[in-house]
C-alpha cells in the first residue's frame, strides 16, 4: 500500500485541513521484541513489533518495510486459509489494509488504520512474526525508516508522520547441540482402510547409515560409515554389483554382514568400477532402503576418497544435500531435514568445485499417510503440507500402501497447512487448488509471486490427480464488484444475476483473486 495514500485516507476521514508543523515534537516509536537472542537451526521463534505512541493520538501505521535475510530466516504463514504469507495481526487498529510477506526479497509489509474519527493512543503488539531458522549466521531485522518520510515506516496522525525512532533486531543463529538417541517410534493405532478391513501397524525399520565413504586402493576398496541412531539397528549388509547400484539384497554379491563401521573389499581389478549398496537391518533382518557408493580400485598411491550415499554435504552456500547413488539431493527445509532424522553435526562442508562433481538428483521429500480417527478421508503429508487424496484411483496411482495409513487426532492433522499449488513432473503448468477442490491455472511467475507464494512449496502430483479437479473459472478480484468467467486468455464479466443463473453458474464456485491475476487476462465480451 502506498504510504502517502494511507495518510490521505486519514486526512479525508477527519475532513480537516492541516499544515505540517515542523516545530512539533513527536516521540512515537516502533521496536522489535525481543531485539536479540540466540537460536539453533530448525528452531522457530516469535518476534513482536511493538508500537508505542508515547501518549499521542494516531490514526494509522505503516510497516514499509521490516527487512530480514531470507537465506537465514523463513517467515511462517499465520493464516493458511489466505493466499500468500501473512504475519499475525495484533489488532491495535480496526482496519488492516495490507498484510504481506515477500519471501524472496525478505520484507514484511503491513498497514492498519482506525475507523471514522477513532484514534489509537497507547503501547501494544502490532504484529507477531514467527521465524524458522534456516542456516547459521547473524540475522538482522531492520525497519526502513527516515523521520518525516511518508513512504517508509510511519505512524500517522492527521496526515503527519509522528514516528521518531525505531529499534531493530539482531539474532545469533547456530547449530543445535547433538540430540540424544531418539526413542523408538510408538506403534500407531490399528487403522481401517477401504477394502482391506482392519490392518496392522507398519513395522519400523532402522534408517540408512550416514557418511558412507569409499577409499580406493591397489586391488581393494575400503568402505566406512556412521551407524544410524535408531535403537533397533543391529548391523549392516553390503551388496556389490559390477553393472550399477544394486536394486535389492539379491541384485549382486553379498560381501559383508556385521556390525563394524568399515569393511575392505579385496581381490578387485584395478581401474574397474564397483558399485555397492549398504543396507541397515534390525534383529529380524528387516532392511532399510539402502545407500550406495561407486569407486574404482587403483594403484595410484593417493586416490581420492569418494563420498557415498548418506553423506550430508554443503558448499559455501546455505543449501544442504545428501548424497545418494552418486547424486546430490537437496534437502529443501529444516522440517524435512529433521523429519528424516538427519544430524546437523554430520554435515560435511566441501568446496564448491567438489560440490559440482556430484550431479543433481531429485529433491528430498518426506511423506506420511494420515487420516483422522473415525473419518474415511486419507491425507498425504508431504514436506510439511497436507493434501486430501480424494479417490482410491488417485491413491493407487502413487502405489501407496493402504496398510501404511496412520490414524491421528484432528489436532495432529491440523498442524500441517494444506497444499495450495501442484503441477505434474511432465509439464510446466502450475495450478492453484482452492478450498473447494477446484484447480486454476497460474498464468505467469508474476501472478504466482504476487501472492507471496514460494516455488519450493509446489507439490508434484500425478496426471490422474490433476485431471480429477474441476476447473475454477469463476473469479472476483479485491475492490472489484464484478464476477468474471475465465476462458482461455480472456476474462468475461457476468453482467447480471440473471445472466449468472441463466448460464448455470454456481455461486459457491466463485474464488477471490488479486488484481495482478485479474489483469493478467485480457477483457473479453460481457456475458449477458
Amino acid at each position: 500500500m502506498d504510504k502517502k495514500f494511507s495518510f490521505l485516507i486519514c486526512f479525508f476521514v477527519l475532513g480537516v485541513v492541516f499544515f505540517v508543523n515542523t516545530s512539533c515534537s513527536y516521540a512515537a516509536a516502533l521496536s522489535v521484541s525481543p531485539a536479540s537472542g540466540a537460536f539453533d537451526l530448525g528452531d522457530t521463534f516469535n518476534v513482536n513489533i511493538i508500537l508505542d505512541t508515547e501518549t499521542q493520538d494516531s490514526h494509522g501505521v505503516d510497516i514499509h518495510y521490516l527487512n530480514y535475510d531470507p537465506s537465514l530466516l523463513e517467515v511462517q504463514d499465520a493464516d493458511s486459509a489466505e493466499d500468500g504469507i501473512q504475519v499475525s495481526d495484533g489488532g491495535l487498529y480496526s482496519n488492516t489494509q495490507l498484510n504481506s510477506v515477500d519471501i524472496t526479497e525478505g520484507s514484511i509489509d503491513f498497514s492498519q488504520l482506525t475507523s471514522g474519527d477513532q484514534v489509537y493512543n497507547g503501547s501494544g503488539t502490532l504484529v507477531t512474526i514467527t521465524f524458522l531458522v534456516l542456516a547459521e549466521g547473524t540475522a538482522n531485522l531492520a525497519f526502513d525508516f527516515t523521520q518525516g518520510d511518508t513512504t517508509d515506516c510511519n505512524i500517522a496522525y492527521s496526515g503527519e508522520d509522528i514516528l521518531s525512532s525505531v529499534t531493530n533486531g539482531n539474532y545469533t543463529l547456530g547449530s543445535p547441540a547433538p540430540a540424544p538417541d531418539p526413542a523408538p517410534a510408538p506403534d500407531p493405532d490399528p487403522c481401517v482402510c477401504p477394502g482391506c478391513g482392519s490392518c496392522p501397524s507398519p513395522s519400523v525399520v532402522p534408517g540408512n547409515v550416514l557418511n558412507l565413504k569409499a577409499t580406493p586402493g591397489d586391488g581393494q576398496i575400503t568402505l566406512s560409515w556412521t551407524d544410524p541412531s535408531h535403537s533397533n539397528f543391529e548391523g549392516v549388509i553390503i551388496v556389490r554389483n559390477l553393472n550399477g547400484y544394486p536394486t535389492s539384497r539379491s541384485n549382486g554379491t553379498e560381501v559383508y554382514q556385521g556390525s563394524d563401521n568399515s569393511y575392505t573389499d579385496t581381490g578387485l581389478t584395478n581401474e574397474e568400477d564397483y558399485y555397492y549398496k549398504v543396507y541397515s537391518h534390525d534383529d529380524d533382518f528387516d532392511c532399510s532402503e539402502g545407500v550406495g557408493v561407486m569407486a574404482t580400485p587403483t594403484a595410484d598411491p593417493s586416490p581420492p576418497v569418494v563420498l557415498g550415499g548418506g553423506t550430508l554435504i554443503k558448499g559455501s552456500g546455505p543449501k544442504v544435500y545428501i548424497i545418494e547413488n552418486g547424486q546430490k539431493r537437496w534437502i529443501p527445509s529444516a522440517y524435512i531435514f529433521e523429519a528424516k532424522g538427519y544430524d546437523w553435526d554430520a554435515v560435511v562442508t566441501i568446496s564448491d568445485a567438489e560440490l559440482t562433481n556430484y550431479p543433481d538428483g531429485p529433491d528430498v521429500v518426506h511423506q506420511i499417510l494420515l487420516r483422522v480417527q473415525g473419518d474415511y478421508k486419507v491425507y498425504l503429508v508431504e514436506n510439511g503440507q497436507r493434501r486430501h487424496i480424494p479417490t482410491a484411483e488417485i491413491f493407487d496411482s502413487y502405489s501407496f500402501d493402504w496398510q501404511s495409513i496412520v490414524e491421528v487426532a484432528p489436532s495432529q492433522l491440523d498442524q500441517y497447512p494444506r497444499v495450495k499449488h501442484v503441477k505434474t513432473a511432465a509439464a510446466e503448468e502450475v495450478y492453484y487448488i482452492t478450498e473447494g477442490s477446484l484447480k486454476r491455472h497460474i498464468k505467469s511467475p508474476l501472478v504466482f509471486e504476487s501472492y507471496g507464494n514460494r516455488w519450493e512449496d509446489i507439490i508434484i502430483v500425478s496426471q490422474v490427480e490433476v485431471d480429477y479437479y474441476p476447473i475454477n473459472d469463476l473469479v472476483s478480484a479485491a475492490n472489484d464488484y464484478k464476477v468474471y468467467r475465465l476462458e482461455g486468455e480472456q476474462k468475461r464479466w457476468v453482467k447480471t444475476i440473471e445472466a449468472f443463473e441463466a448460464h448455470g453458474f454456481q455461486w459457491d464456485r466463485i474464488s477471490a483473486i488479486n488484481q495482478t491475476e485479474r489483469d493478467a487476462y485480457v477483457t473479453g465480451a460481457d456475458i449477458e
